[in-house]
């Protein structure tokens, strides 16, 4: 949730309090609009890693990911490719994943969001399996969540917008 020409990013609290206003200004439960949204714009499974590595790798992976650019072949149509926060690469159905250095911790973080749970799992894998092939002596351990089922793709949404008051509420898809 955004407000126009105010606020970039996410505070929760505030987010949490826009997500109050709107669910009260359009008179739906969040079930209800949530519903409303998964049948106009369908559902997404997200999964992440959180990938260890060597402090001392951390240029290594950063050359590999963001100057080189080398991306696994995904098995799939890819749509675009974006190096705006990290390498996030989005497929022509929507689904997307992203890798992108934690910025407390030496942590690569993936996420992934498919139209399937174990679809999302895979790009991760991809991710993780080129990132071992292309650097020596490195070894990244295994470690995937989904999350649960209800999660919902806000990057099939496309400038949903809904103006309440002084205020414009939305949620946009992740663009460049």
């Amino acid at each position: 949730l955004t407000v126009r020409g105010h606020i970039f990013g996410k505070d929760s609290i505030y987010a949490a309090s826009l997500f109050v206003e709107m669910i009260c200004a359009i008179g739906k439960s969040p079930s209800e609009f949530m519903s409303e949204l998964e049948a106009r714009y369908g559902s997404f499974k997200m999964a992440e890693a959180n990938l260890k590595y060597d402090p001392s790798k951390k240029d290594e992976i950063d050359d590999l990911i963001m100057v080189q650019k080398k991306i696994p072949d995904f098995g799939v149509a890819v749509a675009k490719v974006s190096y705006e926060d990290g390498c996030k690469v989005y497929f022509e159905d929507n689904s997307f994943v992203i890798c992108r250095f934690s910025g407390t911790e030496p942590l690569l973080r993936i996420f992934a969001e498919a139209s399937r749970p174990e679809i999302a799992r895979e790009y991760i894998a991809a991710f993780r399996g080129n990132l071992e092939a292309q650097l020596k002596n490195i070894t990244i351990p295994d470690r995937i969540t989904s999350i649960p089922e209800y999660a919902f793709a806000a990057s099939a949404l496309e400038n949903f917008t809904v103006h309440i008051g002084f205020t414009t509420i939305g949620a946009h898809a992740f663009e460049d």
